[in-house]
């Protein structure tokens, strides 16, 4: 199965010199061989690179009037699964798997900086599950961490990397690898958090009972910049371990040296599809200590099935996760994407529940999209009266980049005009509407 793009996807047949264009038939099209793993980075300057995984990694470069630069492509060698961030200073690190992981510093056009590739793992990696199904990377100020699970012997634990952008290794184990936890049990797919003002790293991942597959618990652990572990050496427990199915763990930074845990837990003892999945979420303060009374809550119905959660940042005080959610038809059809705000003190909603992020409150709508430099607005209000409403402009992150409008809004249609940041780098994000009536959603490109 491969990989979906997380921000747009394109067919790959090798058209050079295109332009961006809102007409489907139009769509940019990159190289004309299959490919794998794709990943995309935007640059400060609004032009694109793309990585992927053919004849070796590929690399493409499109400029911010989408003009592919670089014909079919830059092979730079051997290796698989590539990851992208921009290393500030013109330059861009590759991460990527041969053998163990590597990491390669490049610089805009695709020249290496380094005079060798930097070791960023060195151990055994699951060899019969492709790297991208486990591996977890997120990108702070400084470099980017890299968790995954690595093996000793047939054990096999919950480990973290941390890469900086001039080459060199945050904790002392290098590319051994620091482990997360040493209770006996085998560990999983750590999901990390960044603390930029702390400087510290929230982790949580799943861990079996040595040599089964379904006696879970979930575990957080906190790590210092330069690799000290600062909770129990054996990690926080969140839930207990038994015999049910866990995953698809999450974590996302709050207020006050705060991290909001989510993940998803089997409803019952029994392992098959279709089965109730919980939704499950904790807020820990920075000693690792649970902050609600309730210590984990359920979020979202109790009885379909679930997959894929993910957090987006604290925007006034709350988060909005998203999930991929099997409610509907009995959970016969395919999963819709819900979404439900969780707020810093536990509680949820409007007093209504979740709501489908494909269904949420009717009648948002931005024309012309994609946006060039001004766009109009419009909803249409149900309520009888005058209700108050914040617009913003979002990351695909959840981060809010823009305030679009913060006022009344009267019964019926209501139409703001608004010009587009100038400071935005092209890309897609999106638009929120909150209002106590609940929230309103929509994408926008930015040209």
């Amino acid at each position: 199965m491969k990989r979906a793009i997380s921000l747009l996807a394109f067919a790959l047949s090798g058209l050079a010199n295109a332009q961006w264009s809102s007409d489907p038939a139009e769509n940019l099209q990159l190289m004309d061989k299959s490919y794998w793993s794709t990943e995309v980075s935007m640059l400060p300057d609004g032009s694109c690179l793309f990585a992927w995984m053919g004849d070796g990694i590929m690399l493409q470069k499109v400029s911010n009037e989408g003009e592919v630069l670089w014909g079919q492509g830059k092979n730079i060698g051997g290796g698989a699964y590539p990851y992208i961030f921009d290393a500030g200073a013109g330059d861009i690190l590759v991460i990527y798997q041969s053998g163990g992981l590597e990491a390669r510093r490049l610089d805009y056009e695709g020249n290496d900086v380094w005079a060798a590739p930097v070791p960023v793992f060195s151990g055994e990696l699951n060899p019969q599950i492709p790297l991208w199904t486990y591996l977890k990377v997120l990108p702070t100020s400084e470099g980017v961490l890299v968790g995954y699970y690595g093996f000793e012997g047939d054990a096999h634990y919950a480990m973290m990397s941390y890469i900086k952008f001039d080459g060199t290794h945050a904790f002392a184990e290098a590319d051994q690898g620091l482990r997360l936890g040493y209770s006996d049990n085998w560990g999983y797919e750590p999901a990390m958090a960044f603390d930029e003002e702390e400087k510290a790293v929230y982790a949580i991942w799943q861990e079996n009972a040595p040599g089964t597959q379904f006696t879970s618990r979930f575990v957080t652990q906190k790590v210092s910049e330069n690799g000290e572990l600062l909770w129990d050496p054996n990690g926080v427990e969140l839930i207990p371990l038994k015999e049910r199915a866990v995953g698809y763990q999450a974590a996302s930074i709050g207020p006050k040296n705060t991290v909001l845990f989510a993940f998803m837990e089997h409803g019952g003892v029994g392992i098959s599809a279709g089965d109730p999945i919980l939704l499950k979420a904790t807020l820990m303060d920075k000693d690792g200590a649970f902050v609600w009374d309730n210590s984990v809550q359920t979020i979202g119905p109790e009885t379909s099935t679930k997959y894929d959660v993910q957090i987006s940042s604290c925007i006034d005080d709350q988060w909005i996760l998203f999930w991929e959610d099997c409610r509907v038809d009995g959970g016969v059809s395919d999963g819709i994407i819900f979404g439900q705000n969780l707020r810093v003190d536990g509680s949820m909603g409007s007093g209504a529940a979740n709501e489908s992020l494909s269904r949420t409150i009717p009648g948002l709508s931005i024309t012309p999209n994609p946006v060039e430099d001004q766009a109009r607005i419009t909803y249409t209000s149900q309520s009888n009266g005058r209700i108050e409403a914040e617009i913003s402009l979002l990351r695909l992150d959840g981060a809010k980049v823009a305030s679009l409008y913060n006022g009344s809004l009267q019964p019926g249609q209501n139409t703001i005009e608004w010009n587009r940041p100038a400071n935005l780098p092209a890309g897609l994000y999106i638009v929120q509407m909150a209002t106590n009536q609940g929230n309103a959603f929509c994408k926008v490109i930015l040209k």
